[in-house]
């Protein structure tokens, strides 16, 4: 009996070596748990290893940056390391330069002092072993920050939250959580280092920052599709968004000169895979389109569907077609994509048919979510998405038919949250006329409204609607 109050005691005493700013409520739940939620031995062998082998701090917090430091002296003797290294770079120091960066904080006393620094070198039983004690403070680390968020999905369910929302949280936790994106900030100097190692490889290769179009014209515009961007390609009925939209991916995805293609989701919430896959079919292999929907190819034409079907079935293309998604549905779908099959580009087909989490807003609050969320999700996983948007009447009314950003339908968000704004605009040559008309050519003006990083302009491209895809325009 004694002995298991004097285990309790201990762990008690563990638990308040906690930072003052942790939030007491969670002490109670992680004491109830089974499982020992951090190792103060592994942590004092990290960090008298660091001071041991300077070399070595990179690997160890690169994988557990001092926020996973469970320990209140630990944490603030980490943070000192990490700071002087910041500043100084990859100066060497010693338990003598850390102690004197403490007292500039007026930490060293909060730190355990100059005797606990120098008895963290006697800790370390074989510096050979660091990666394993790396790896229990981050495992400890995250099983804190589980508890953590869990906590606050319970708490989120009782305060009367919707599953859907409740999930969506979670699921956003558990993405920055297994990409280590919990800390998110970092000095500027590791930055501007990695910033111009990117930018010496990019000259040496010549490549460009962002993913090509392979459209000349409009890379040379926007410089490729950008990481963390939100690009809106708008239309009314009939220009054209769902063929372009289909031609960007065929252009980012198969292989071209000696280029092995990208991967690339595509979510279509207004046609099904069958459908898609018709018009890719079509586009690859220059068959018109009207004989896939017919179901009746000609034969002469077999060998042409054949070698494109390889070609597809050979790329890295993910189809969704759930109709009425919702934007949470479709969130979790984005980072499984990215998270399991390394997916560089989504585009969404069309913003306006995804489904809001909150049914009891307007349209337009629920349209302004949906696109505050599409730009964040672009942040979160660093890489660009590209949703296609219906446009409303306006231009109907001017003399020109050209299309404005006031014209997206629905909210004035989507041309706030975006990056770029792509408008399509093709002077008709009939009332009756669509994009779906099996004409030979058609101009079609692609007219950049917004370029956050960069020049707007009008581009000229020609729509092939025999094969439903668009091609460069050459003078």
């Amino acid at each position: 009996m004694a002995e298991n109050e004097s285990k309790d005691a201990n762990e008690q005493a563990k638990f308040s070596l906690l930072p003052a700013n942790e939030a007491p409520q969670e002490l109670a739940l992680r004491a109830t748990l089974p499982q020992k939620l951090h190792s103060l031995e592994a942590e004092a062998a990290c960090l008298g290893i660091v001071f041991m082998r300077n070399d070595l701090c990179d690997s160890i917090f690169s994988e557990a940056p001092p926020s996973c430091f469970y320990d209140g002296r630990h944490r603030l003797i980490a943070e000192a390391i990490d700071s002087y290294r910041n500043e100084k770079g990859k100066a060497s120091f010693d338990v003598i330069v850390i102690a004197e960066v403490l007292e500039k904080e007026d930490a060293l006393v909060k730190a355990g002092g100059f005797r606990y620094l120098n008895r963290l070198i006697d800790a370390v039983p074989t510096p050979i072993n660091f990666k394993d004690y790396t790896h229990i403070v981050k495992r400890k680390a995250d099983l804190r920050e589980i508890i953590d968020f869990s906590s606050e999905a319970i708490h989120k369910a009782k305060a009367g939250e919707t599953p859907e929302a409740i999930l969506d949280f979670l699921q956003q936790k558990n993405f920055a959580l297994t990409s280590a994106e919990s800390q998110n900030y970092e000095h500027i100097r590791p930055i501007v280092a990695k910033t111009l190692d990117f930018l010496e490889e990019s000259l040496e290769q010549r490549k460009t920052l962002g993913i090509l179009s392979r459209y000349q014209d409009l890379d040379n515009k926007i410089i490729g599709l950008q990481p963390s961007n939100l690009i809106i390609i708008g239309g009314q009925t009939g220009t054209g968004k769902t063929a372009f939209a289909l031609s960007l991916l065929l252009q980012t995805a198969l292989p071209q000169a000696g280029d092995k293609g990208i991967s690339v989701g595509f979510f279509s919430l207004e046609m099904s895979k069958q459908d898609i896959l018709f018009r890719m079919l079509s586009a690859t292999s220059e068959v018109p389109l009207s004989e896939f929907r017919r179901g009746q190819p000609q034969d002469r034409h077999w060998k042409r569907i054949l070698k494109a079907a390889d070609s597809l079935a050979g790329t890295n293309i993910y189809l969704d077609d759930m109709p009425g998604i919702t934007i949470n549905e479709l969130s979790t779908k984005m980072r499984l994509m990215v998270q399991k099959h390394h997916v560089n580009l989504i585009i969404v087909d069309y913003l306006q048919l995804i489904t809001g989490s909150d049914q009891r807003s307007t349209r337009e609050q629920q349209v302004s979510s949906i696109s505050k969320q599409l730009k964040n999700l672009a942040r979160q996983l660093s890489i660009p998405v590209i949703a296609l948007t219906q446009l409303n009447r306006s231009p109907d009314q001017r003399d020109d038919k050209r299309p404005r950003l006031s014209d997206i339908r629905e909210s004035g968000a989507i041309e706030q949250d975006a990056d770029i704004v792509m408008l399509l605009h093709r002077p008709p040559t009939t009332e009756q006329q669509s994009m779906d008309d099996e004409m030979v050519e058609t101009v079609t003006n692609l007219i950049i409204a917004k370029n956050r990083h960069g020049p707007t302009g009008n581009i000229k491209l020609v729509f092939e609607g025999e094969f439903v895809r668009f091609r460069e325009y050459l003078e």
